[in-house]
């Protein structure tokens, strides 16, 4: 009898702690995650796998018990970061799901006049490296950063490729490193399959196929086809359409069958907000620099590593923009017209819609021709970074 009475106190314990969190909610916090906002529109959207609705789950479940188990640094001061830095993570899930795809776990804390953007980089977090980065809202010119390693106190461990346990002042938190970069190749046309490079998650939720075009010599990016969609469009014109969150402007292509990025609101980017275009979200260890001296061949002169990192500007990568900023719809309108009339092959008009003016930076320079040879030299090179 006893035993059984036993049992049930048990039984009786998980179900509260299980059923709680699913009442409760997510417990009130003075740190807002980027992560449960993506979660939350995969939710909407139906974009959620059952792995990933599991994941969710135990992330939210993380929360609700790090509530219960962790006193949360009382304060920070914007230009101490370290002070920031414990703030932030004695708040952030034991769990923590980092979904962008270069690996930086976005954040804001709300402040009585604005609020304070930031993000933990973790990119090099399997060399045992985490940097924290965060500006504010209100005046970007005001910013702070820190870089820490092992010598700085924190302490990592790989379970994974993709899990990564981070202890820092007494806190630990398990992180799930982003999963959409080369894995499970997109259903795609077969021309368009030889072009794929990556998929990409852009820190607004929102998924992208980056693609290089080898023989003209281009990235553009496709909104990812097997993803359901985010947002609600407007149509612009029959061909043209903007979405009603991120203002990311498509042109259909194929007859519907994909959208072609082909304009950023340039307020967005001015503001870098979550809808600032995916050129950020390149995911970290793809092998780039040959299509990116192809493309841009301006970066032959100052050189990057294999990734795209510059040699002479450390934590610096080639930004891949292959779309319009625009101020006004009309622009991208007049844009997609003139690139109708101009060109007269399916890639002519993909590379118009997708230009970015850096793959003509190396004619301003005496160094190449026209063609982006170099007149003399090799390109520059570096390791890793």
């Amino acid at each position: 009898m006893q035993i059984k009475r036993k049992s049930m106190k048990i039984v009786l314990v998980l179900f509260v702690l299980v059923l709680t969190p699913l009442v409760l909610g997510r417990p009130q916090n003075q740190v807002i995650f980027n992560q449960n906002t993506i979660l939350e529109a995969d939710r909407e959207s139906g974009n959620l796998s059952v792995a990933e609705r599991v994941k969710g789950w135990l992330s939210n479940y993380s929360e609700y018990l790090r509530s219960l188990i962790r006193k949360p640094s009382d304060s920070y001061e914007f230009d101490d970061p370290t002070s920031v830095l414990k703030y932030v993570i004695s708040r952030a899930p034991l769990f923590a799901l980092v979904q962008p795809s270069e690996d930086y776990y976005y954040f804001t804390i709300p402040t009585s006049t604005g609020s304070i953007s930031g993000n933990l980089r973790l990119v090099d977090i399997a060399r045992g490296k985490l940097s924290l980065g965060y500006f504010d809202r209100k005046d970007a010119s005001k910013f702070n950063s820190l870089n820490l390693s092992s010598s700085d106190g924190i302490a990592t461990t790989m379970i994974s490729s993709r899990l990564a346990l981070v202890s820092f002042s007494g806190t630990h938190i398990l992180f799930s490193l982003s999963s959409d970069s080369l894995d499970n190749e997109p259903k795609l046309a077969p021309d368009l399959r030889k072009q794929f490079v990556a998929r990409v998650r852009d820190e607004s939720g929102i998924k992208f196929l980056m693609m290089f075009n080898p023989e003209r010599k281009f990235f553009y990016y496709l909104a990812d086809p097997e993803s359901n969609k985010y947002e609600e469009y407007k149509a612009i014109t029959d061909d043209v359409i903007v979405g009603g969150k991120s203002k990311f402007i498509f042109y259909r292509v194929r007859n519907g069958q994909y959208l072609l990025l082909t304009g950023v609101l340039e307020q967005n980017v001015k503001l870098n907000t979550f809808f600032d275009g995916p050129f950020d979200q390149v995911p970290p260890h793809i092998p780039l620099r040959d299509m990116l001296y192809s493309s841009y061949p301006y970066l032959k002169l100052s050189g990057t590593d294999p990734y795209g990192n510059f040699c002479i500007a450390k934590g610096v990568r080639s930004a891949i923009t292959s779309y319009y900023n625009y101020s006004e719809t009309d622009q991208m309108v007049s844009i997609v017209e003139r690139c109708l009339k101009e060109t007269i092959s399916e890639a002519n008009l993909w590379e118009c819609l997708a230009y970015d003016e850096k793959r003509d930076f190396h004619r301003q320079s005496r160094a190449f021709t026209s063609d982006g040879t170099l007149l003399s030299g090799e390109s520059a090179t570096c390791p890793e970074i």
